[in-house]
């Protein structure tokens, strides 16, 4: 509600890293490999769907489709920002804030949201909308890292909204970070540790 058009800005610019590169507005088909018939040829192949159609009506063929890796125009998949929200008891102030900054975005579809204390859960739109959260009090950093690092396809980049209380990550994690190329925003209130 009464979030600050600057801040508004802000949030979006850092939430567009987090996104990559956008696509616009228009649906794009990229070529891709996908299964399907690459040719004909003199071998016989039992998956020919016309074979049996050639068989009923008495039409001996020589020739014989054959499977194989074709290209062709499949939509792309969007791009989507994974963001992290802090919802430990020192960000009670700023959680409507956040929740207001990140209800559009979650909305149509550009970022999928956890909450996190000191576990990870799915935040979905409809919680989000109506500002149910839970928290495990506390707060650990490391459970955000563990979960980033356990997505699968691998996450390039997530996005963490917190007000710097997290705890120290453990060096391990840090060193499987680094290793994997993930990158890691955070939106820190200016008031912030």
């Amino acid at each position: 509600g009464d979030t600050s058009e600057e801040a508004r800005r802000a949030f979006a610019r850092v939430l567009q890293r987090c996104l990559g590169a956008r696509q616009g507005r228009q649906k794009r088909r990229s070529r891709t490999p996908i299964p399907g018939i690459s040719g004909m040829n003199v071998m016989p192949n039992a998956r020919d769907r016309m074979a049996s159609a050639r068989q009923v009506l008495g039409v001996q063929g020589v020739l014989w489709n054959q499977p194989g890796m074709v290209k062709a125009r499949v939509p792309e998949t969007p791009s989507r920002a994974y963001v992290y929200l802090d919802v430990s008891g020192s960000m009670n102030q700023l959680l409507p804030h956040l929740l207001g900054l990140l209800l559009p975005y979650v909305t149509h579809g550009q970022a999928v949201t956890f909450q996190f204390s000191t576990r990870v859960e799915p935040l979905p739109l409809n919680q989000l909308r109506n500002g149910h959260l839970r928290t495990t009090q506390g707060t650990d950093i490391n459970c955000v890292l563990i979960h980033a690092l356990a997505a699968n396809p691998q996450l390039k980049k997530v996005l963490i909204l917190t007000d710097g209380y997290t705890g120290s990550p453990r060096p391990d994690l840090v060193r499987q970070i680094q290793a994997s190329g993930l990158k890691i925003h955070a939106v820190l209130p200016g008031e912030s540790a």
